[in-house]
């Protein structure tokens, strides 16, 4: 709900959740609730740390510090409409002279859409988070870069007639222990985890949610093996991690891909 921001996490005396405390449209307001799934992105970590009480038994969970480290980055992005070239996905690295004695590097990514448009997207920058969604914003010369680097690669699709329609930037939800996603829920606290899906949220959202779905109303997951996805290094046991609450699904650990292989298998 627009105008709506959670500001504590009730929970037993052995963590098992009962209300949130909520500010609607700066009202205080307490809603009761039996379990609870934490999905923001890459506010994630803010969320942990600022809605539990420091002693909450919530942060002894094997997967809390993982999806306690889930944070943004930028990432800009254009939408350009030009030429029609198919629907194509283009993932780059890219060196090119912007002059005599100026060599620049890149890496932008191309979707090419059916309706004549083109999704760009290039490198992240290193800028803060801001604390609300309606605060991100571009630097115009992170998108003046894209665009040049974009251009070195497909001059004609940057022309004097395309026209771009759009100029954003997104936050990236990073997970920096594993690299991978953190799902998974605890039954006996009802609290769940589902952050830290970079750029592939798009692609990964509908069978994120099956399985947060059958971890709450079956205990496993038996859609897709999740057992690389608890925030652990890979090699580190989870089952040493977890303590006894833990109702956790834990099968063969899949084939592990680079991120440019997953992006071609997702394309």
């Amino acid at each position: 709900m627009l105008g709506t921001s959670l500001t504590h996490i009730n929970t037993d005396d052995r963590g098992k959740v009962l209300s949130l405390d909520l500010s609607i449209l700066s009202e205080a307001q307490t809603l009761a609730i039996t379990d609870l799934v934490i999905c923001t992105g890459p506010w994630t970590s803010s969320v942990l740390h600022h809605t539990l009480d420091t002693d909450s038994p919530l942060r002894h969970l094997p997967f809390f510090d993982a999806a306690a480290g889930v944070k943004g980055t930028r990432e800009h992005s254009i939408v350009v409409r030009g030429l029609d070239i198919g629907t194509h996905a283009l993932f780059t690295t890219t060196t090119y002279r912007r002059s005599r004695n100026c060599i620049r590097r890149g890496s932008p990514d191309f979707y090419c859409r059916p309706d004549d448009t083109t999704y760009i997207c290039g490198d992240t920058d290193g800028e803060d988070l801001p604390a609300m969604v309606d605060q991100v914003e571009p630097s115009d010369w992170q998108i003046s870069r894209l665009i040049e680097q974009a251009g070195s690669i497909a001059p004609a699709l940057l022309d004097e007639g395309t026209k771009i329609l759009t100029r954003q930037a997104c936050f990236l939800p990073m997970s920096k222990n594993s690299g991978r996603p953190i799902v998974r829920f605890d039954s006996a606290t009802g609290f769940g985890v589902a952050a830290g899906h970079s750029c592939w949220g798009i692609t990964l959202s509908l069978g994120t949610g099956q399985v947060m779905a059958e971890l709450i109303l079956e205990g496993q997951a038996r859609s897709a093996d999740i057992s690389l996805l608890g925030g652990l290094h890979e090699g580190s046991s989870e089952e040493e991690a977890a303590p006894k609450t833990a109702d956790l699904a834990v099968g063969a650990p899949p084939r592990k891909r680079s991120r440019r292989s997953t992006q071609r298998l997702s394309a």
